[in-house]
């Protein structure tokens, strides 16, 4: 360290404390000379800077063993379990702080047992954040947990992260690897979420009250029974995207709360347990009374300076890609619907657009009612419509796909600018528009509605 005196060592691994060995570095950067000798001892240097009591700049330097070390022998290598020279098993292993999550499981998610959930940690997060109480660990967020999993990465870990890990054990807590003895482990447990295998979800614990927030990935519906680690509590269903709460029915089972559940594709609720019951409850299911299609004509006026007319009439719903004009064939931007429906205020109404290409804000009567913006595209209107005749506006937003397919044709006076031509001619233009079918679903005043599409 002749070269920088203004580095402090503050700490070196025992490992590889008594290493004797001469550097020379002429001519070269202090940076490169550190890298130099991590590449020749397979080490790693940690510098941290700060100010001391006089405000001058101290520079620390951590240095860190990547290799196992043999406590019997010690033999330093690669080994993990056991010393490659005496076969002792008593080793420590080298640091581990170096893996990124994100390059280490770009191939997919750990293989974590169907119903558990997991979180990752750092080392110095695992140290200063996770605490043990008894036989859980506990983050200072208040989130538990029952098993300590340590993959590949963590064959290099400090030793304060190590003796941690041994009190861990010794508490009673699995330390497993992925794989057999985690799947072993995840079968001493009570599964925290089961239901159908395209369901994910989160469970966070609060006092007083359980929520899950599950999500349905997938491109198809999900209707299933979902049974959670819970007990004592009544289900409600939250809908984050209305503020909706209400009561679903629940039973209890084995120690486990069993809701049914139905998601739409890549839908997602929140299923609250707050509320303390005593035995489980079945709700009457809402009462289908009719579905009634909203026939044309319809009137649609497209948005001013993208290549289409003002407005055109349809006797009935197309999708604008497929039309004869090429003003609307190419068309991007927004279009309003406007028609008009009946409806019976004695009975619950809600609306479905059936298929919408891509976002719509749904008006009746003047009063904007919801922006949908994924299926099932439907919404209760009960509270926005009168007894006999309602206007429907519908004001649908597509992609700009089309117009730039359009604007890439030879000889065509481009409405758009893009500084790299992202499509052709020959590309096939995308659906767009209002599809439909449009339809009113009228239930029993005060019924829950479940929002799915229907036709009966």
């Amino acid at each position: 360290m002749e070269k920088a005196p203004h580095y402090n060592i503050n700490h070196v691994d025992n490992s590889i404390a008594n290493i004797q060995r001469t550097f020379t570095f002429d001519g070269t950067t202090i940076y490169d000379a550190f890298q130099n000798i991590a590449e020749e001892i397979d080490c790693l240097f940690v510098i941290n800077c700060h100010s001391d009591s006089n405000g001058e700049i101290v520079r620390d330097i951590n240095v860190y063993d990547l290799e196992s070390y043999c406590l019997e022998c010690g033999e330093r290598g690669s080994f993990l379990q056991t010393c490659d020279k005496c076969g002792s098993s008593n080793i420590k292993l080298g640091y581990g702080e170096d893996t990124n999550i994100t390059a280490h499981y770009s191939h997919g998610e750990p293989p974590v047992p169907a119903g558990f959930h997991y979180d990752f940690i750092n080392p110095e997060a695992f140290l200063d954040k996770i605490m043990l109480k008894g036989k859980t660990l506990v983050a200072e967020s208040g989130a538990s947990y029952r098993i300590l999993c340590l993959d590949e990465s963590a064959s290099m870990l400090p030793e304060d992260a190590i003796d941690k890990i041994a009190a861990i054990r010794k508490a009673g807590i699995p330390v497993v690897t992925p794989g057999a003895g985690l799947e072993k482990a995840c079968r001493h447990l009570n599964k925290d979420f089961a239901a159908s295998d395209s369901l994910v979800y989160v469970h966070r614990t609060m006092p007083g009250a359980d929520i899950y927030w599950i999500s349905n990935p997938s491109s198809a519906s999900v209707k299933c029974e979902a049974s959670f680690r819970t007990r004592g509590r009544a289900a409600e269903i939250w809908n984050a995207e209305s503020g909706e709460m209400k009561n679903v029915s629940f039973r209890f089972s084995r120690g486990r709360t069993v809701v049914p559940v139905e998601l739409a594709p890549d839908d997602a609720i929140f299923v609250v347990f707050a509320k303390p019951a005593g035995k489980g409850k079945k709700l009457t299911a809402p009462e289908f009374l009719e579905s009634v299609p909203v026939d044309g004509p319809w009137t649609l006026s497209f948005q001013a300076g993208r290549g289409a007319p003002d407005s055109i009439v349809m006797d009935e719903l197309e999708p604008l890609n497929e039309n004869e004009s090429e003003g609307i064939r190419y068309f991007s931007g927004t279009v309003t619907y406007k028609t008009h429906f009946r409806a019976d205020t004695s009975t619950r109404t809600v609306l479905s657009l059936g298929k919408v290409c891509n976002i719509a804000e749904v008006i009746v009567n003047g009063k904007a009612v919801a922006t949908l913006w994924r299926p099932p595209f439907c919404v209760d209107v009960s509270s926005f419509v009168e007894l006999g005749d309602n206007e429907l506006e519908l004001k649908v937003t597509n992609l700009w796909v089309n117009r730039l397919i359009g604007d890439s044709r030879p000889g065509v006076s481009p409405l758009t600018y893009t500084p790299v031509r992202f499509f052709s001619e020959e590309d096939q233009l995308l659906p767009s528009g209002l599809c439909g079918p449009v339809k009113i679903f009228r239930f029993f005043k005060n019924e829950t509605y479940l929002c799915v599409n229907k036709s009966k």
